[in-house]
């Protein structure tokens, strides 16, 4: 519960989506400089949200409004 709120914490849905340009630019020059780690890691964050990302988001949502 948000003790401040008091408002109750139901649940939460995290994915990784693909990022805009400007993030992609601060990530590459920040976070993930190394060549081979980067294009690793910008070929699997473009690949998202997808299909099952997108159910996995239903699913949440569907288990939210069923507990509220």
């Amino acid at each position: 519960m948000s003790q401040e709120k008091q408002i109750a914490f139901l649940g939460y849905f995290h994915c990784q989506g693909a990022p805009s340009p400007p993030i992609e630019t601060f990530i590459h020059n920040t976070i993930v400089t190394d060549k081979e780690e980067w294009e690793s890691y910008i070929r699997e964050v473009r690949e998202h949200p997808n299909k099952a990302d997108l159910q996995h988001a239903r699913e949440c949502a569907q288990r939210v409004l069923e507990a509220s």
